[in-house]
This record gives structure tokens, C-alpha cells and sequence, in this order.
């Protein structure tokens, strides 16, 4: 487990590339904060810092998936913020993507939990103030409770 404060927007971007390495190892990340915390912005930060234009990374809100293509790696931005039930997230089909050689990163991921392949990066963002802490841990199978 790691933890990362970041006390402004500025400070993001160096967060995001002390974080990429875990994250390309994992390639599953789920992002757990509350409304506003900066999930988004954060998988902003990790596409530029992997050669995505920064104009292409958006929130997947009403999509619930946009893809985004790096230098060397295609990226799923999931956002399940909208989805009511466990059945909406089976009608996405997955476990297509999850197959992919691509990072995955998901936002609001608790609707689909059971449907993660294990292991995973959950980063969890705390807010106090402006100030944002990123504490990183990996789920494995003998902890898939924690996502919540």
C-alpha cells in the first residue's frame, strides 16, 4: 500500500507518473472517491503522461466506456456511475475488454466488482479540502471485499 498527497491540480500530473508504474503492472484499476474527488482528471493525467492527446480524454459518464489510444497503449476509461444493476454491466460485455491487452481503468466500480479479474490496483481518493490523498493497495482473490 502506498499513499500520495497532491495538493493542487498542478501536482496531479507528478502524482500520475509516480503511480504508472504500478499501474502498468496491473493494467485492472479501479478508482474508489466521491463525487468530484478528480477520478477523471487523474486518468487525464495517466493517458498524457502515455501519449494520449489531451483533448481525447473525457469523462465516460453517458458513453460508460471511452477507449483512448497512447504511444504504445490503448486505454478503457469505464464509468458505471449510471448503471442500476449487476445485469447492465453483463450486457457491456466485459470480459471482452478486460481480455485486451490494454490498461482498464473504472470508475464507480462497485456495481461490477464480482465481475473483475483478480488481481487489481484500487486506488482510493480522499478528499480534504483541496488537498487529495491517493492510497494505492492491489485486491487479490483473498480480499475482493474491499472494493467497497
Amino acid at each position: 500500500m502506498s499513499k500520495h498527497i497532491c495538493k493542487n491540480n498542478a501536482a496531479l500530473a507528478s502524482i500520475a507518473k509516480q503511480l504508472l508504474p504500478q499501474i502498468l503492472e496491473h493494467k485492472m484499476i479501479c478508482l474508489s472517491a466521491p463525487m468530484g474527488a478528480g477520478k477523471t482528471t487523474f486518468i487525464k493525467q495517466i493517458g498524457i503522461a502515455l501519449g494520449v492527446p489531451e483533448n481525447e480524454i473525457h469523462s465516460p459518464t453517458y458513453s460508460i466506456v471511452n477507449e483512448y489510444r497512447g504511444q504504445e497503449h490503448t486505454i478503457f476509461h469505464f464509468d458505471f456511475y449510471r448503471l442500476k444493476n449487476l445485469e447492465e454491466a453483463y450486457d457491456l460485455a466485459l470480459e471482452d475488454y478486460f481480455s485486451r491487452d490494454a490498461l482498464c481503468f473504472l470508475e464507480w466500480p462497485e456495481i461490477a466488482s464480482s465481475l473483475l479479474p483478480l488481481p487489481y490496483l484500487k486506488i482510493t481518493i480522499a478528499t480534504q479540502g483541496e488537498t487529495r490523498i491517493f492510497t494505492t493497495e492491489i485486491i487479490n482473490f483473498l480480499d475482493v471485499e474491499k472494493i467497497s
